[in-house]
């Protein structure tokens, strides 16, 4: 409310400024609640401490697009009469549908023990080996050919699959892992992690994130989740060295620790800005579309699951709006801008304001889901992934990497009955 009568007011940085430190407030308040509460239900207040916490970065975003609109992404992209300012529209609305997404649910019954369940050994060996084949399999490639090919290639979903595994296989470790388990799964999953940062790819990390503040949340651990939470800035500065890093070494520049760390804080405003948050952007492309007169498609979210089909197999699969929006307004390749939740969904309604009705009913969704005693550890990790993608950049892909999270846990069960030993 006073962002929005002070912005409407011509007021914009103070009352962003406002913003960003009520978002802590409340981000705070209910991390706090979280970790008191004693049923299923604290999962659905950490959710709402994670969406206050993404609506402080964008109120950041949109600092950083007011301050340097040329570094903002669809001023680098050529959107025809875009300004940085054009955002603040757009950020209002998104703001208005974090704010409803966070009321009040039923809460779900049964208390929360320490951890949710013992770990499967035959699983969770049989995660780690796929997870180990598809590291290997990414890491013999080059940085420069992965990349400089980057939202380009096309037809290599089992390798996703497998790599994918790697991250699904330390967050089964962090969140199901008791004494007495074996300190070897935490040995392996260390080195995974190590892995996956060395790919450089910030998807699988924030997976790994999610799923210490899940554990965290689980086991109320008061001072480790003000660690975690202080180590907010850190885990920026890592993103930003994985964009940094990714933009150097695809266009041949020096790409070591120390030339990228000086270009990050060269421009720090910048790097800022190519975190990955599209939340604003893609929302402001998508009402510049719906007024040219986008033929919605409602079916798109449904699109999620044929992600797992071989092209190879279906030579006529439905391209997802977020790759057909990317190449037909901008001018990119398959990989597209992606769109936000509330974008989104605006575009599937054909709607802003039925997109964003749409938004809060399917975030309240998932955390009435997150509340539920019989969701599974691994599947409770995707329902937080899957909340924070859907808002941070938002599209039917979005939607199958989470679903794609709990396939490779039910792959890897079905594997494990396989193996010749177990615990």
């Amino acid at each position: 409310m006073p962002a929005t009568v002070a912005i409407l007011s011509g007021i914009v940085e103070p009352a962003l400024v406002i913003t960003l430190i009520l978002a802590v407030v409340f981000c705070v308040d209910r991390g706090r609640a979280a970790l008191k509460e004693p049923s299923r239900y604290r999962f659905a207040l950490g959710l709402d401490s994670i969406l206050f916490l993404v609506a402080g970065l964008l109120t950041l975003v949109v600092l950083g697009s007011l301050a340097s609109p040329g570094d903002s992404k669809l001023f680098r992209l050529g959107l025809s009469g875009f300004s940085g300012a054009d955002v603040v529209p757009s950020y209002l609305i998104i703001l208005w549908c974090i704010s409803l997404a966070t009321l009040p649910i039923p809460r779900g019954r049964g208390k929360v023990t320490s951890a949710f369940s013992r770990l499967e050994a035959r699983t969770a060996i049989a995660m780690g080996l796929m997870g180990a084949v598809g590291l290997a399999l990414s890491l013999t490639v080059s940085r420069f050919e992965v990349f400089s090919n980057r939202g380009e290639t096309t037809g290599n979903g089992l390798n996703s699959l497998l790599y994918w595994a790697a991250a699904a296989f330390v967050s089964y470790v962090i969140t199901a892992w008791r004494r007495g388990d074996g300190k070897l799964y935490l040995f392996a999953a260390a080195a995974a992690s190590l892995g996956l940062l060395a790919t450089g790819n910030r998807s699988p990390l924030a997976l790994i994130a999610i799923a210490v503040v899940v554990r965290i949340i689980a086991d109320h651990r008061t001072k480790l989740f003000l660690v975690v939470a202080l180590s907010v800035p850190i885990g920026l500065l890592v993103f930003a060295y994985q964009s940094a890093w990714r933009s150097r070494v695809s266009h041949g520049l020096p790409s070591g620790p120390i030339d990228v760390l000086s270009a990050i804080s060269a421009n720090p405003t910048q790097e800022f800005l190519r975190l990955g948050f599209d939340t604003v952007e893609g929302h402001t492309l998508v009402s510049r579309i719906l007024e040219a007169g986008y033929d919605a498609r409602w079916l798109d979210p449904l699109l999620a699951v044929t992600n797992f089909v071989p092209r190879a197999l279906w030579e006529g699969k439905p391209v997802l709006l977020g790759s057909e929006i990317g190449n037909q307004y901008l001018g990119l390749s398959a990989g597209g801008i992606f769109l936000s939740g509330p974008g989104y969904f605006a575009l599937v309604t054909g709607s802003v304001a039925l997109g964003a009705i749409v938004f809060v009913a399917f975030i309240l969704g998932l955390r009435w889901l997150a509340s539920r005693p019989s969701l599974a550890p691994i599947g409770l990790v995707a329902v937080f992934y899957l909340t924070i993608r859907i808002v941070v950049a938002g599209d039917a892909f979005d939607i199958f990497l989470s679903v794609q999270i709990f396939a490779i846990f039910l792959i890897a069960r079905g594997l494990g009955w396989l193996l010749p030993w177990s615990r």
